[in-house]
């Protein structure tokens, strides 16, 4: 992952914007790198909400879900 950046899309105040509540790819250059981790938000009910990253590795990663209160760590399957 070192040419892309993983951002935590925290989620628009408005459900019916239906927009964020997922964690995506963006590549080096801007471009979109697509999704990374979705299913936050589920037939408009908030399951969660990410809202920050801290890259801990190669190929690992902390965030936070303000939500829930709790903070993930994703990492590769051993």
């Amino acid at each position: 992952m070192s040419d892309e950046f993983v951002v935590a899309l925290h989620g628009a105040s408005k459900l019916a914007l239906n927009h964020g509540y997922r964690l995506v790819r963006v590549k080096a250059d801007g471009r979109s790198g697509g999704d990374l981790i979705t299913g936050f938000l589920a037939d408009g009910k908030v399951l969660g909400r990410p809202c920050d990253v801290l890259h801990t590795g190669r190929d690992s990663f902390l965030f936070t879900d303000d939500k829930s209160g709790v903070i993930y760590r994703v990492r590769p399957k051993r």
